[in-house]
């Protein structure tokens, strides 16, 4: 058989155990011959032609293993051409239900985030304005947000010599948050309930043991967040309630 015979026999036999590949076949019996044949019609208009003494004796290729043949065939059809078979891509049943790992691990790095942000706004506490500055460092996983945030709170009081004076109160918050599903998917923003604790006080604007608690929501996707808080100072003796723009 030459290389031509043998190349048409081999892949005929690879695409007999590939019914899937197959568009149409038809085996066309010839009693006054002595060869029956045998048409494989696949897609992009190929046809393979088997020529037998006998085509029952097709069954005896169930037997047989076509790994050689096939690694034989791919040889000879790149040294006659110069050019690769293609490799055709595995998609048996257990590699379409194989979980893919590798996207699992990406997709936990994409969503579990370490971020530092430093925020700015202004609060009204007590009828009077308050510059804000507050770093604050977030883990951001897939739908929830935990974070940490110095709070820093600039109150000024003018003088009798027409002089201002800085006041600085601390706050430090723990916050946990939700992400909101009426943004797109690509958007992070978060709804957050807050408690903090007054860590550094100047000025008699807070008591002893003064808590607050506050709920950001962002009001736009660029993070600008409005924030009602409530102070609850002098050991739980007032109460008194604020509200801050973050951006």
């Amino acid at each position: 058989m030459n290389n031509r015979h043998f190349i048409s026999a081999g892949i005929f036999m690879l695409f007999f155990y590939c019914p899937a590949a197959l568009a149409q076949t038809q085996i066309r019996h010839n009693t006054q011959a002595k060869q029956d044949s045998v048409v494989i019609e696949l897609p992009n208009n190929i046809k393979l032609l088997l020529i037998t003494d006998d085509v029952t004796k097709l069954q005896q290729l169930e037997k047989m293993s076509l790994d050689s043949v096939v690694r034989d065939l791919n040889r000879q059809v790149q040294e006659a051409t110069g050019k690769t078979p293609a490799t055709p891509p595995d998609t048996t049943n257990k590699e379409k239900n194989k979980p893919d790992l590798r996207y699992d691990v990406s997709y936990k790095r994409k969503n579990d985030q370490l971020a530092l942000t430093l925020g700015a706004g202004a609060g009204l506490i007590r009828s009077q304005l308050v510059p804000k500055l507050s770093p604050t460092i977030a883990l951001k996983r897939k739908r929830m947000e935990y974070s940490i945030t110095y709070d820093m709170n600039y109150f000024f009081e003018r003088q009798e010599n027409r002089q201002y004076k800085l006041y600085l109160n601390t706050f430090l918050d723990f916050g946990i948050g939700t992400k909101l599903f009426n943004r797109p998917n690509d958007v992070d923003v978060y709804q957050k309930l807050t408690i903090g604790y007054l860590i550094h006080s100047k000025g008699d604007y807070f008591g002893k043991n003064t808590f607050k608690l506050s709920y950001s929501y962002p009001i736009t996707n660029k993070s600008i967040r409005l924030m009602p808080e409530l102070y609850i100072t002098n050991n739980f003796k007032s109460i008194f309630p604020g509200i801050s723009i973050n951006f």
